[in-house]
């Protein structure tokens, strides 16, 4: 098995943004590797389609990256921010949670013991106040294009020294 890491030279300068980015994404590799989380490399293919399946990936991530800076702050290794990032982040990918968004996320930065199965059930299937179907097409194009949802987050990511390129060996 190979890990390759692909950094720029410039997270090289600082130490604590790259030591919060690699305890971060050696967080996943630990969990792929956990018999316990039960990593599977596919997740589960909604009923709505591509458009579909691509918001239960992002919603994956939000989530997965929830959990592991939830474990990385109980061990006091996660950057001082980063529950208030993540909560922010949580908030705009799940905002069908409604006013239960805030109680939901708590339950996932806190949970112990994450799996994928548990990452990838909510993913799919949110159990929000307002229902999963909300009464608005499965790409919900108002809410989460057209409000600058993706190049929010692209301006918070460097800001935190973060670059995730999973081309590897491209």
């Amino acid at each position: 098995t190979l890990l390759a890491l692909r950094l720029r030279p410039s997270l090289l300068v600082d130490a604590g943004p790259l030591r919060a980015l690699l305890r971060h994404e050696l967080m996943h590799v630990a969990d792929m590797l956990d018999p316990a989380f039960c990593y599977e490399r596919s997740l589960p293919l909604s009923d709505d389609g591509p458009s579909a399946d691509n918001i239960v990936r992002d919603r994956y991530r939000v989530l997965w990256d929830v959990t592991i800076d939830g474990r990385l702050a109980r061990a006091g290794l996660a950057h001082p921010d980063a529950r208030a990032v993540r909560c922010r982040e949580f908030a705009e990918t799940f905002s069908m949670l409604g006013d239960d968004a805030g109680r939901a996320f708590d339950e996932w930065f806190d949970r112990i013991g994450p799996t994928h199965q548990a990452v990838a059930s909510f993913a799919l299937n949110p159990p929000g106040p307002l229902g999963t179907d909300r009464g608005q097409d499965t790409v919900n194009l108002p809410g989460d294009v057209f409000d600058g949802h993706h190049a929010i987050d692209r301006q918070e990511l460097p800001a935190l020294g973060i670059v995730v390129n999973q081309r590897l060996g491209q």
